[in-house]
């Protein structure tokens, strides 16, 4: 499989799952073919969705750049002849529907660009990528000051522009986005694989001590925040 989505259709008032990607009968892979498949929550089934994929169209989605929002998720995907998109899924109508970027997304190719949610709105946040491995400490040269936009979506009358709210810069240390609190606070890695926020009201900064210094083993490749929902859904176990 290539990629995943999970979201809330409001009309059915069901979760559910969409995975994407190509199959192939035989080991090493023959003829390939391009494949759909949806999870209901409310049936606890799979079934394959007649729908052009992503990968059918040439587009490649991001794995780690998407974002949950009103019924629908969306990645960040570029295509393999060149340019980028916003590809989304509609939970309810079960489609992908390709979406513009902001257009500084198209200029500068050597950023990183990450889909988040933030208060109520879908948004990006678009940096420099000074360092790309995840499995080493960056080394003293790049721990540079950084700057990072924050681009919100804006729909009207079907109409799709994006607008951008914030520009922090001058932060040191700080080098991959992970997402938004419901506070204002926006949360970062640093190079250390520390947690750390950035309130884009106060410009207060916090660090929070998610993990202590390894010493007998490597510490994780990234850190990673999810938004957290109680609810009085409950999933499904296996007998």
């Amino acid at each position: 499989m290539s990629n995943l989505g999970f979201g809330f259709d409001p009309y059915t008032n069901d979760y559910k799952l969409v995975r994407f990607g190509i199959t192939s009968a035989s080991i090493p892979i023959g003829d390939v073919a391009e494949i759909v498949e949806m999870y209901d929550l409310s049936t606890d089934s799979w079934r394959e969705v007649a729908v052009e994929s992503p990968i059918e169209s040439g587009f490649h989605c991001l794995y780690d750049s998407y974002a949950s929002w009103n019924g629908n998720f969306f990645w960040y995907a570029y295509h393999s002849g060149g340019g980028s998109v916003m590809m989304a899924f509609s939970m309810s109508d079960e489609v992908f529907e390709q979406m513009p970027v902001p257009e500084v997304c198209l200029l500068d190719h050597n950023s990183e660009n990450k889909l988040f949610v933030l208060n109520n709105s879908l948004a990006m946040v678009f940096y420099p990528k000074w360092w790309s491995n995840p499995f080493d400490f960056p080394p003293e040269e790049f721990m540079l000051e950084k700057s990072f936009d924050i681009w919100v979506m804006n729909v009207e009358d079907v109409e799709v522009s994006w607008t951008k709210k914030f520009s922090i810069g001058h932060l040191h240390g700080l080098y991959w986005a992970l997402g938004f609190r419901r506070n204002g606070e926006f949360l970062l890695e640093s190079g250390h694989r520390q947690l750390m926020s950035y309130n884009l009201y106060t410009q207060e900064r916090k660090e929070y001590q998610v993990c202590d210094h390894y010493q007998d083993h490597p510490p994780p490749p990234n850190l990673q925040v999810l938004l957290y929902t109680e609810s009085l859904v409950s999933v499904k176990r296996l007998a």
